[in-house]
C-alpha cells in the first residue's frame, strides 16, 4: 500500500468527453496529444468535489464553460486550492523544465460513453523534445551547455505523459504509450506503443516512434512479459511488465470510484453532485 500511496500522491487527472466511440489507443493517442499542447486556460478551473477513497483524497475540479472537462487530484490528505496549485504547461527551475507544484497530472477519458474512464494519459514528467532540428552533438548528461543550449532546451520543452487505456473495456488496462528518453541525455526520444490482446502479462505488440504516431516506426527490444525504457528524470532504464498494468488498473479503478462517490459522470450530469468551493 506504501508504494500505491507514492504512486497516488499527487495524481491530477483532467477528463473531457468526445464522440469518439470505440477508438483504440492508437487511433484516439492523437486526440489527446492534440489537447496536451493546447490546454485549457489555468483560469478556468473550478472545484467541484472532494471524498476520501481509501486512505487517500480524491478532489473533483471542472474547466468552467465545458461541462465534460474534469480534473481529479488524488492526494495523501486533503487539499485546498488544488485550482491553483497544478500547472497545465511545462515550467522551470532555472533551465531545467519542471511539472510545477504538483509534480503528476493527467488527461482521463470515457471514450465509449458509459459512464467510466477507460483512458488516462497521465504526467510522467518534463523534459525537452527531440525535433528534426536535434543536434546529435548535442552534449551528454552531466556535460557544459552553452547559451545556445540552453535555448534549444527551453524551447522544445513539455510536459510529457504515458497514456493507459482499457481498449476490450472490461475495467482492466491492456495497452500503453509510454515515454522513452534518450539514455544519454535528458530528452524525449521517442515513444512505445505496449500492447495485450490476451492477457495483461503477456505483450503481443510492442513498437516505436520517434515522432507521429502515424509516421515511422522503430523497433523494440523486449521479451513478451517485459519491455525496457528510459524513464524521465532517473539514469538507469526500467521495465514495463503486468505489474505496471496492474498498479495503473488500480488508479483507474480508483478515479471510477471517486466519481461514483460524488455523483458526477465523466460523460454528463456535471451538476448531479455538490459544490465545493475552496
Amino acid at each position: 500500500m506504501k508504494n500505491l500511496t507514492l504512486l497516488f500522491s499527487g495524481l491530477l487527472i483532467l477528463t473531457g468527453t468526445l464522440a469518439f466511440g470505440q477508438l483504440n489507443i492508437t487511433a484516439f493517442y492523437p486526440h489527446v496529444d492534440s489537447l496536451i499542447q493546447f490546454p485549457p486556460p489555468q483560469e478556468s478551473l473550478a472545484v467541484m468535489c472532494q471524498r476520501k477513497v481509501g486512505t487517500l483524497y480524491v478532489t473533483l475540479l471542472r474547466v468552467r464553460g465545458q461541462e465534460n472537462l474534469w480534473i481529479a487530484a488524488v492526494t495523501p490528505r486533503p487539499e485546498k486550492n488544488l485550482h491553483k496549485k497544478i500547472s497545465l504547461t511545462v515550467q522551470f527551475e532555472g533551465a531545467h523544465p519542471s511539472t510545477g507544484a504538483i509534480s503528476t497530472w493527467g488527461y482521463i477519458f470515457d471514450r465509449n460513453g458509459d459512464g467510466k474512464i477507460d483512458y488516462m494519459a497521465l504526467l510522467g514528467g518534463a523534459a525537452p523534445v527531440k525535433r528534426d532540428d536535434f543536434q546529435p552533438s548535442f552534449p551528454y548528461r552531466g556535460q557544459p551547455l552553452t547559451r545556445a543550449d540552453v535555448g534549444m532546451i527551453v524551447g522544445h520543452a513539455g510536459l510529457l505523459f504515458n497514456h493507459w487505456a482499457d481498449d476490450n473495456y472490461d475495467d482492466t488496462l491492456d495497452a500503453l504509450i509510454q515515454i522513452d528518453m534518450d539514455p544519454l541525455r535528458d530528452w524525449l526520444q521517442r515513444h512505445l506503443v505496449i500492447r495485450s490482446t490476451g492477457s495483461a502479462e503477456r505483450f503481443d505488440d510492442v513498437w516505436g516512434f520517434p515522432g507521429r504516431i502515424d509516421g515511422d516506426r522503430d523497433s523494440v527490444d523486449h521479451t513478451e512479459r517485459s519491455v525496457p525504457y528510459n524513464p524521465v528524470g532517473k539514469t538507469q532504464p526500467e521495465e514495463i511488465t503486468g505489474k505496471s498494468f496492474h498498479e495503473k488498473t488500480l488508479v483507474l479503478g480508483m478515479i471510477n470510484h471517486a466519481f461514483a462517490l460524488c455523483r458526477l459522470k465523466p460523460t454528463s450530469n456535471a451538476g448531479a453532485g455538490e459544490r465545493k468551493s475552496n
